[in-house]
């Protein structure tokens, strides 16, 4: 009797549910056509629809980063070719697209684009503009093979769209102001390193994966794959970045701090033969902060969420201290040193997802990993991890020293 009840009430649901998901696929949105659409007529859900697997059709700064790299929607290929393209985003250095086509008829190519930052030619251009960087080579069949036995090998079409740290929530909806977001588990960690998007299109059938500074799944796998054969010196996360080599490069950035103070910090070079960076923080024409790096040469300026101004920096060689990183805040009127790290790995910028309806800021975490130039070369991730959390009270970081690489993220 039980077992009846309990039949009846899921037939119920069903006869419930089936009309509303018929409905949903019939109405769904059928994506426009785009042939005739210039570059900066795309949008996200031209590039990426609702039949992607990955849900990004509202992803307006995945969309932005591929018009700036003239980069068109792989649908537009038809259905007489196959594509892989990767995607790679990070937070402190110009996007990489590398793409594979394999046309039905025809040889098959590989295209890589990145924009190249290039000083300025006068008094009247902004400090440095961006220039797209295209280089195309004809793969000889042995590569082409090589590139399609692996993506399918690693079963491409099948592979899991999300990793821990992308999966959208379960639920995500507004009602009566309030905004309702659940997380399978404990809700994803997002994290500022590098965004992995790797698109496949197969005479029609289209596939998009999207991962967070993965560790060595697929993904990694056969975008590394790519970007190898495009000559792409990038291939690992840990590649260290390497200094600026003009002699009158500039890194600027404005700075308006926590206390309504409009700042501009500038990177520039001791002299013309000596690249070691020199940080000048002016308000307007008066310069109230200088920081001589002594023996560094700069890499990054940013601005951090809580208002604090991060520059990263290299040493000329490689070493247990070749990643240096400063932080610097704004406190009662003055410019002061809060942190100062070294480390032979990049440092991460992260901050934790919340699931509370509130509308609050999630507080950004510093992660410094404790692996030795050695484990670098050897291509071994860190074991343990410092982490840096800003006390916005005390106008400090807090420290937790030797957290475990797996749970450096964890709130």
């Amino acid at each position: 009797m039980a077992q009846q009840h309990h039949l009846t009430k899921l037939f119920r649901i069903a006869l419930f549910c089936v009309p509303i998901f018929v409905c949903m696929s019939i109405w769904a949105p059928k994506p426009r056509s785009t042939e005739n659409l210039s570059i900066n007529e795309l949008v996200s859900s031209d590039y990426f629809g609702h039949t992607s697997g990955a849900s990004l059709e509202r992803n307006n700064w995945l969309a932005s980063e591929l018009t700036n790299l003239k980069e068109r929607p792989l649908k537009e290929l038809g259905e007489n070719a196959l594509a892989y393209r990767f995607i790679w985003l990070r937070s402190f250095h110009p996007p990489l697209v590398v793409t594979a086509y394999f046309p039905d008829k025809g040889e098959s190519v590989l295209c890589s684009k990145t924009l190249v930052s290039e000083l300025k030619h006068g008094e009247k251009e902004p400090l440095r503009r961006d220039i797209l960087k295209e280089t195309k080579i004809t793969l000889t069949a042995e590569q082409a093979a090589k590139i399609r036995e692996s993506f399918d090998a690693s079963r491409f079409f099948s592979l899991n769209c999300y990793d821990e740290y992308t999966r959208p929530p379960l639920i995500d909806f507004q009602l009566a102001g309030r905004t309702y977001r659940y997380f399978q588990g404990q809700g994803p960690s997002m994290k500022d390193g590098a965004f992995w998007v790797l698109e496949g299109y197969d005479h029609g059938s289209y596939r998009v994966l999207v991962r967070q500074s993965p560790g060595e799944d697929a993904v990694k796998q056969l975008a590394t794959l790519l970007m190898n054969l495009a000559g792409a010196a990038i291939s690992s996360s840990y590649t260290p970045a390497q200094p600026l080599e003009q002699k009158d490069y500039v890194l600027a950035q404005s700075w308006n701090t926590n206390e309504n103070s409009q700042l501009t910090a500038k990177i520039e070079p001791k002299s013309p033969s000596n690249r070691e960076g020199v940080l000048t923080i002016s308000a307007g024409k008066r310069t109230v902060f200088r920081f001589d790096s002594k023996y560094l040469f700069p890499t990054a300026i940013s601005v951090l969420e809580n208002g604090n101004l991060a520059t990263q920096w290299n040493t000329a060689a490689g070493g247990d201290e070749f990643y240096h990183l400063f932080v610097f805040a704004y406190i009662n009127g003055s410019v002061k040193e809060v942190l100062h790290t070294k480390s032979a790995t990049l440092p991460e910028f992260a901050f934790t997802a919340t699931n509370s309806d509130k509308q609050e800021y999630p507080q950004r975490k510093i992660i410094v990993g404790n692996a030795s130039w050695a484990d670098v070369l050897k291509r071994k991730l860190s074991s343990t991890a410092t982490v840096y959390t800003w006390n916005a009270k005390d106008k400090r970081y807090d420290v937790q020293p030797n957290i475990p690489w797996e749970k450096r993220l964890q709130r």
